[in-house]
């Protein structure tokens, strides 16, 4: 890399940084989520419990000095299995979404640059998928080998693949009609160098983005098949079966389900917030 390219790149990033800066939502919900992802990873050292620890004597009992977030009905800490189980949704949220962009993300390129029969049927194959709703495609996935965390995260990957790639061939179309990649289409560029060189750089702030968008969509998921019982087992917790076990005491104790249903409320506004100004800062078009 030049002189002059490095100081071109150097010279983007330093805008893009003072364009994110001068937003009111992106510092603040940016560190935000920043925090919830520090609490969740030190919550061994953070919780004031262990989060399987009984306490048979307070059982359901509501939030107080000893138990900030009260306990559950087998008297567990809600604030430390809340950290511990924090861990679990934000690992199998990322985690997927990330395997899901190194699936979908080569395979959208492909697809747009091939054209033709390559690309309508590699499109065929990935609206079959589309056309299951993706809750119950994780479940039925999840169901279908047995509940682990791992097989959690491969559902939702497999939910999450395909729209990664449609989302990379509708940008891999618009970047394929530059005149700087008919130019060097021209001069026998092969595919993996139009690919690597051209498509990639000018795609991969837009497939950030919305790779972020997709990260509290995924903790929704992971919630919804754990509340169904396909999910993180016991005594291992997440979220989702956090809710799961406290639906029950909606009315006598309504603090067991509300909890992580406002930590995954605030995880999914956090990353949708954040994912929406990145996209505002990327694009030329908008003034902040």
């Amino acid at each position: 890399m030049t002189d002059a390219v490095r100081s071109a790149a150097g010279e983007r990033a330093t805008m893009l940084r003072r364009r994110f800066l001068r937003t009111r939502t992106g510092p603040f919900f940016g560190g935000l989520l920043l925090v919830l992802i520090t609490v969740t990873i030190l919550a061994p050292l953070l919780a004031p419990h262990s989060p399987i620890r009984q306490y048979l004597d307070h059982t359901l009992e509501p939030p107080s000095v000893r138990f900030p977030l009260g306990t559950d009905d087998l008297g567990r800490d809600l604030l430390s299995r809340l950290l511990h189980g924090g861990r679990i949704t934000l690992l199998a949220a990322f985690v997927s979404v990330g395997a899901a962009t190194a699936i979908g993300l080569p395979v959208g390129m492909i697809s747009g640059m091939l054209g033709g029969r390559g690309d309508i049927w590699i499109m065929h194959g990935v609206n079959a998928l589309l056309s299951f709703p993706s809750v119950l495609l994780a479940f039925a996935i999840s169901a279908l080998i047995g509940p682990s965390l791992a097989v959690v995260v491969l559902a939702i990957s497999i939910v999450f693949a395909p729209r990664m790639a449609r989302f990379a061939r509708g940008q891999t179309l618009v970047v394929r009609e530059t005149p700087f990649v008919e130019a060097a289409r021209a001069t026998g560029a092969s595919l993996r160098r139009l690919i690597f060189r051209h498509v990639l750089p000018n795609i991969a702030a837009p497939m950030l983005v919305e790779a972020s968008l997709g990260v509290g969509y995924a903790a929704l998921i992971e919630a919804s098949i754990s509340f169904l019982g396909a999910g993180i087992q016991p005594p291992r917790s997440s979220w989702g079966l956090m809710i799961k076990e406290g639906f029950g005491y909606m009315d006598s104790a309504p603090w067991v389900a509300i909890a992580p249903g406002a930590a995954i409320l605030l995880l999914t506004l956090c990353v949708n917030v954040l994912g929406d100004t990145v996209r505002d800062v990327f694009d030329p078009k908008v003034r902040l």
